[in-house]
């Protein structure tokens, strides 16, 4: 199923747009869900890639969902396979760059 919203992400494009909070809700399910087999988690994270970069939806995701840094960060530690940690470096190349002071101010909102 997952694969199939990312999929829809590159021949919809933005028309997925007005759906992307219960798309982010999914995808972080999963890619939190430390149960989540993982094949299953990495097509998550294609999935995100692809709906972020295809609905124009970046930067945002990073500001409105502080936690994908630490899933990240988590990936990046405890994936032992070079393709994860790969996808991980491109799904943030493509969410872009974040002003750290931005991020402070976020977290500091969160706390």
């Amino acid at each position: 199923m997952v694969e199939c919203i990312g999929l829809l992400a590159i021949v919809g494009g933005e028309e997925l747009a007005p759906h992307i909070p219960e798309i982010m809700n999914i995808l972080l399910a999963t890619l939190q869900d430390p149960q989540t087999p993982p094949a299953k988690r990495d097509a998550a994270l294609v999935t995100l890639g692809q709906v972020c970069g295809n609905t124009a939806y970046v930067i945002e995701p990073l500001v409105d969902h502080p936690e994908l840094f630490s899933i990240f960060a988590r990936m990046l530690k405890t994936d032992t396979t070079a393709d994860t940690r790969r996808e991980v470096l491109r799904v943030l190349g493509t969410l872009g760059a974040v002003d750290p002071y931005v991020r402070r101010k976020v977290n500091k909102t969160i706390s």
